[in-house]
């Protein structure tokens, strides 16, 4: 499932910074890293310069009131979005569910 997340960040990369020709492979993981990762990293100490601070990126950034004003704004559209393009790939009887490969047609 991590491998999953790894490659979905990956790709992100390459759609936003390859696509247009600007940005070399390695220079748009870097770049995707320096703008979105790092910033909510912090240093904790010199043999792990760079730990996530998931609490603190919980309550500071998900768990808060405009966040989740947004959600239920926009839930309606997420629950579309998962109807439309999910469960392409499930066996009968399975439970709903949207994987890596329907997540990028989403994301195309």
């Amino acid at each position: 499932m991590r491998y999953e997340f790894l490659e979905f960040i990956l790709r992100c990369s390459l759609i936003k910074y390859c696509e247009n020709g600007n940005l070399d492979e390695a220079t748009a993981i870097q770049t995707l890293a320096n703008d979105f990762l790092y910033p909510y990293m912090r240093e904790t100490s010199l043999e792990d310069p760079f730990f996530y601070n998931q609490q603190e990126w919980r309550v500071n950034r998900y768990w808060n009131e405009p966040c989740d004003n947004l959600f239920k704004a926009y839930q309606p559209l997420f629950q579309q979005v998962y109807n439309t393009y999910g469960g392409k790939n499930k066996k009968p009887g399975q439970k709903h569910f949207m994987n890596l490969e329907e997540f990028i047609s989403v994301v195309d």
